[in-house]
């Protein structure tokens, strides 16, 4: 089982969203579906009860309920959403054995497809050495100053 608050802190850092914006009346889609996902994640990954999600993100056990299953019914419907999803868990568990380089090259990997030419390929390469990236940090065989190093490597930086 993961630790609930390295489950919070990734799946923020995954949606560039603030914890407090997740605990919030926010209804809008790009904070509803991060607060499922966090929910799904919770769940899952920390095996907390539903009135434990509750009292974390500031809802009651049937809301959990509900969020679980929006989360599990887009699940069935929707390959691409099941991807993002299984991508999400995946740096979830990437988060959790180096919860200090993950945000970082997260932010890194952003700037760099901020300045990319807006063309598929460009986006599609630098997602490709974010995914590099993250693999590189999920390896036990490489101590963390290693594994930053050749992360960064496969952003196209420097430690």
């Amino acid at each position: 089982m993961i630790p609930a608050n390295l489950i919070v802190q990734a799946v923020c850092a995954y949606h560039g969203i603030a914890f407090a914006d997740l605990t919030g009346a926010g209804r809008a889609p790009q904070i509803c579906w991060p607060r499922h996902e966090l929910i799904y994640m919770l769940r899952g990954n920390a095996g907390l009860s539903l009135n434990e999600i509750g009292r974390l993100v500031e809802r009651d056990g049937k809301t959990v309920q509900n969020s679980l299953n929006q989360v599990t019914s887009r699940l069935a419907d929707d390959p691409e959403y099941r991807d993002r999803v299984q991508r999400l868990n995946r740096f979830v568990l990437c988060f959790e054995d180096r919860p200090t380089l993950v945000p970082t090259l997260l932010d890194r990997a952003r700037r760099m497809i901020g300045r990319a030419d807006p063309n598929a390929a460009d986006v599609q390469a630098c997602g490709f050495a974010l995914l590099t990236a993250a693999s590189i940090l999920t390896t036990t065989d490489l101590t963390d100053a290693e594994a930053r190093c050749c992360a960064l490597q496969a952003l196209g930086q420097t430690a």
